[in-house]
């Protein structure tokens, strides 16, 4: 009997789904989730995981044991993001382990493995804000945060459920095609997509798939050592916003004196 073909039906049937709308939805194509139904194929573990993740179902409750319905699935008590492998010091207390740029095309790699983050620099700041959680600091490069620069370092916290993302609060995006990625996030739980949005407005905000995240870290913090050129901007923004003021006055001023 195929096990899994049959749950993975029994969910899709009972979410009424489509195989076009679940396909779509986990990222695949229609052929291949109507194999892994008829037990001609089935998925490497991450797509495994995948499709748990979706359904909010344990891998083992769609692979164990056959199911007649929806509700004969356990609820699934653990939360959507994974907690992570962590650095700590001498007396046990959690260090902040660092990201920097070179390190960031391995980190989507390392994300489970405790030798990989065990090896890069951390540190630790008797600063009351960062000592509830697990934090990172991440260097972020280029300029779609501006005034934040490229180079800099955010600081974060883990987050490890959905439900308490916030809406317009920036965050390190972990995902499986971008990568890491700085942006404002807004979450839209019913179509299972992030929302991606930069503080540079030439940059078009963008959506994700939740099944993409691997991590979500919220900005606490900005480590930065271009104070110099920050200032400069913000005194730019500063001039600009000026001009625009006199120039508004020297319109009324002129609609005054017509009358």
């Amino acid at each position: 009997m195929n096990i899994f073909g049959n749950n993975l039906k029994v969910l899709r049937k009972g979410f009424e789904l489509t195989q076009n709308q679940l396909a779509e939805k986990l990222g695949i194509n229609r052929a291949t989730l109507a194999s892994y139904e008829e037990g001609r194929a089935e998925p490497k573990f991450d797509k495994l995981k995948r499709i748990a993740s979706f359904f909010k179902v344990s891998t083992d409750d769609l692979i164990l044991a056959t199911k007649e319905k929806k509700d004969d699935f356990a609820e699934w008590e653990r939360k959507d993001l994974q907690i992570l492998p962590i650095v700590v010091d001498n007396e046990n207390m959690e260090r902040i382990s660092l990201v920097p740029k070179k390190a960031s095309a391995g980190y989507l790699k390392g994300l489970e493995d405790a030798e990989f983050i065990g090896q890069l620099p951390s540190f630790s700041l008797p600063v009351e804000q960062l000592n509830q959680g697990t934090f990172r600091a991440f260097e972020i490069e280029g300029d779609s945060m501006l005034p934040i620069q490229s180079g800099s370092y955010i600081i974060a916290k883990y987050e490890d459920d959905w439900r308490a993302v916030k809406d317009g609060k920036a965050y390190i995006v972990v995902s499986e095609n971008d990568g890491l990625t700085f942006k404002r996030v807004e979450i839209d739980l019913r179509k299972e997509i992030l929302n991606l949005t930069s503080d540079n407005k030439g940059y078009d905000p963008y959506s994700i798939p939740l099944y993409e995240v691997r991590e979500l870290w919220e900005a606490k913090a900005i480590l930065s050592f271009e104070l110099d050129q920050v200032k400069t901007e913000k005194q730019e923004l500063s001039d600009l916003s000026k001009m625009l003021f006199d120039l508004k006055s020297e319109v009324e001023h002129l609609k005054s004196s017509g009358k």
